[in-house]
C-alpha cells in the first residue's frame, strides 16, 4: 500500500512539474509576443509624434 501511495505522489509531482513547465512556456511566449508587438508599434508611435 505504501508503494502505491508513493507512486501516486510521484505521478502528482511529475504532473505538477509538467504543468509548471507548460505555464512557464506560455508566459515566455506571451512575453515574446508582447515584445514583437511593441517593436511593431514603435514606428507607428514615432510617426504620430511627427505630425
Amino acid at each position: 500500500m505504501f508503494y502505491n501511495s508513493q507512486e501516486a505522489k510521484t505521478q502528482e509531482y511529475e504532473a505538477l512539474l509538467t504543468l509548471f513547465d507548460t505555464v512557464r512556456s506560455h508566459i515566455e511566449d506571451v512575453q515574446g509576443s508582447s515584445e514583437k508587438i511593441s517593436e511593431l508599434l514603435d514606428p507607428c508611435a514615432l510617426d504620430l509624434t511627427k505630425t
